[in-house]
């Protein structure tokens, strides 16, 4: 069940399409994944979307292949790492937030939706991206 077939990681099945294998990982495809969410979290504010799985879905840190490889083959190679420990921890947040902003609109509390999306959220994408960055170079000097 899809909102936008457009879209990676709005559907109570996960988008893994970002996994290359279950060992490697396309970082610059999950930063612009996540990236997207900002724009999908404003059409949904704005009445666009009417789906409620997507509060549960978005929740999730597995509703995405980054959450998927944290879990799974990046938690068993990487976790010793701090960089990969802080995007584990940034990507939790990032989720979090989102589906803040879904209960928001659900609750019809449009302006903390949009007081949650301009600061927390914004933050929080601002985190992940950083996160991301930074393990990528991490595991691009060590060839981890």
């Amino acid at each position: 069940m899809q909102i936008d077939s457009d879209t990676a990681c709005v559907a109570k099945v996960p988008d893994h399409s970002c996994v290359t294998d279950q060992n490697d990982i396309n970082f610059v495809e999950v930063a612009e994944s996540h990236m997207e969410w900002r724009g999908r979290l404003i059409s949904y504010i704005e009445g666009k979307y009417v789906d409620p799985a997507t509060c549960k879905s978005i929740s999730s840190e597995e509703c995405c292949s980054l959450g998927v490889w944290l879990q799974g083959s990046g938690l068993e190679k990487f976790s010793d790492l701090s960089s990969f420990r802080r995007l584990a921890l940034e990507h939790a947040q990032f989720h979090s937030f989102a589906g803040m902003i879904i209960s928001r609109v659900q609750e019809e509390e449009l302006h903390d939706a949009e007081m949650l999306l301009k600061n927390e959220f914004s933050q929080a994408t601002r985190r992940i991206l950083l996160a991301i960055s930074e393990l990528n170079e991490v595991m691009q000097k060590h060839k981890v």
